[in-house]
């Protein structure tokens, strides 16, 4: 069932900035992706306030929303995402997981990437 209209929410960069180590800030960064995906919002914008942990934010909330499958490719190693590997991964439409070709159906289709 398509909405017609859009969800965007708007959070503050310093969100994480009083939470000492980066384990907890990827987790509770996990935390707003899990609920954003849940309540089906579209999109997040992070504004800058001091301090400004936008960067962070941005890394570890992009690597979250791109499937499993093609990370490797588009992340490179980052300081940010040095924990990013204990957030499990979101059961969204875009975020197949892995099945038969039989049961894939017709006009399916996933987001890919081109190397080499």
């Amino acid at each position: 069932m398509k909405r017609r209209n859009s969800i965007t929410i708007a959070v503050p960069a310093s969100m994480v900035s009083e939470i000492s180590n980066l384990r907890d800030k990827t987790t509770v960064l996990g935390h707003l992706g899990r609920a954003a995906a849940i309540y089906r919002v579209d999109q997040i914008i992070i504004y800058r306030d001091e301090p400004d942990e936008s960067l962070t934010m941005k890394y570890i909330l992009g690597y979250l929303e791109t499937p499993q499958y093609p990370r490797k490719h588009l992340f490179d190693v980052r300081p940010e995402l040095q924990f990013a590997g204990i957030l499990p991964p979101l059961r969204t439409p875009h975020h197949p997981s892995e099945e038969a070709l039989s049961s894939i159906n017709k006009g399916g289709f996933r987001d890919g990437v081109v190397v080499g």
